[in-house]
């Protein structure tokens, strides 16, 4: 089994949600994984991880905005918190057609998102490390289907054709510093131990 984990530092505040882990961008033209020779995925990735302390597993987890069509998610809920305090873990099956190779066609999906979310956030793509593997980082601020209004600190590793969607969502105005602290160490959690099991 690929252990996968987290590694994701740089700009964290105690107080803030945030998974970035800071690197050179390069080009964007440059490939990024081996994988990309591979033959192509059939199926999404099949993952693994421990539930934190503080956290309940949802059944039957669905992803409002999915980045593809195909995917298989879990959810954790914070305990004591409302249903926007949540953190998704999602893996993807794309296209075959997408090409993933480098960093600007990374990029390209997540602006796509960008826009199936309606996100408003204005920040950067920033490089993320998992353990090991490079990923990208992206923040998301947009309204839900109940039109209440939430962050979310996305990190994105990509094998191939295979997209891993590690989600960290809380709600802007609800949302208190003791909310986004179970938050942000939950997050931590989670990636510290998660597994590619296939």
């Amino acid at each position: 089994m690929r252990r996968a984990k987290a590694l994701a530092g740089g700009a964290a505040i105690a107080l803030m949600l945030t998974l970035t882990a800071c690197g050179e961008e390069g080009s964007g033209d440059e490939p990024q994984t081996e994988e990309s020779t591979s033959p192509a995925a059939t199926a999404p990735a099949q993952l693994s991880y421990d539930t934190p302390d503080g956290f309940t597993s949802v059944s039957n987890a669905q992803v409002e905005y999915p980045l593809a069509e195909q995917y298989e998610a879990t959810a954790l809920q914070l305990d004591d918190a409302s249903s926007n305090e949540m953190i998704f873990v999602v893996s993807y099956l794309l296209d075959p057609d997408i090409p993933t190779e480098t960093r600007n066609h990374r990029e390209a999906i997540l602006a796509d998102y960008d826009k199936v979310l309606g996100n408003l956030d204005e920040g950067a793509v920033n490089t993320a490390l998992v353990g090991g593997d490079e990923g990208l980082f992206r923040r998301a601020l947009y309204a839900n289907s109940s039109g209440k209004r939430v962050y979310q600190d996305n990190t994105y590793l990509f094998h191939g054709n295979q997209v891993i969607q590690i989600t960290c969502q809380w709600d802007e105005k609800d949302s208190t510093p003791e909310i986004r602290t179970a938050m942000y160490e939950g997050c931590q959690g989670v990636q510290e131990n998660l597994e590619i099991t296939n």
